[in-house]
């Protein structure tokens, strides 16, 4: 079984390009990554480099950018770039001042998902009744999850974060675990790191036994 090719038909369905499309991007960046290998980092075997290139989504958001591109959809390159930063960040997030309640702002993944989303030029909510987005933190039984209400502007919009389904191709892109909830038109996330904490805790859960 050819792993890269599922890889590549994974990745365009999260898209939603032409496999094809997404083929010529991956070639695309992986000729750049192994420039960038021979002249940065020579003394990594490519095995090696490949799994840093990939660590973090870094090589996926760069191919996901080049096959946009390929169909000239350079809003949406420039989108899947900014999700990538906002996602990881240099320095951390700022409690923001929209797109979530006043006394949300200071939880870390509230922060941290209004940044994903408003850097992928959804508008958050600025008032009460205001449009835009609105990111409220899960309760205890939940930890690390969020839920995100919609703006009802959503359907209207054009392009990979468009329509109701765009909070969710964003933050998936993010790398973020997404359940969407039909009944409530919420759409709950957590974050990759979560993700991976949850999943170390049950291993051990599993090797070592009460």
């Amino acid at each position: 079984m050819d792993t890269r090719i599922s890889a590549v038909q994974r990745l365009a369905e999260q898209l939603d390009l032409p496999a094809e499309i997404v083929g010529l991007g991956y070639r695309t960046i992986r000729e750049a990554l192994k420039a960038h290998r021979n002249k940065y980092h020579p003394n990594l075997s490519p095995e090696a480099y490949l799994r840093m290139a990939f660590a973090d989504g870094y090589a996926v958001s760069l191919i996901a950018a080049a096959s946009f591109r390929l169909l000239g959809r350079e809003a949406d390159a420039e989108l899947v770039e900014a999700v990538h930063e906002a996602a990881h960040p240099s320095t951390p997030h700022t409690a923001p001042s929209a797109g979530c309640a006043p006394e949300d702002a200071d939880h870390p993944q509230v922060r941290a998902a209004v940044a994903i989303l408003a850097a992928a030029g959804l508008p958050p909510i600025d008032s009460p009744r205001g449009s835009g987005f609105q990111v409220v933190p899960a309760d205890a039984e939940l930890p690390g999850w969020v839920f995100i209400a919609p703006d009802r502007a959503a359907p209207r919009r054009t392009g990979f974060a468009g329509g109701t389904g765009g909070y969710e191709s964003v933050l998936r892109l993010a790398g973020w675990l997404t359940r969407a909830d039909a009944g409530t038109n919420l759409l709950g996330a957590c974050p990759p790191e979560r993700v991976r904490a949850a999943l170390a805790a049950r291993d051990e859960d599993e090797q070592h036994p009460a």
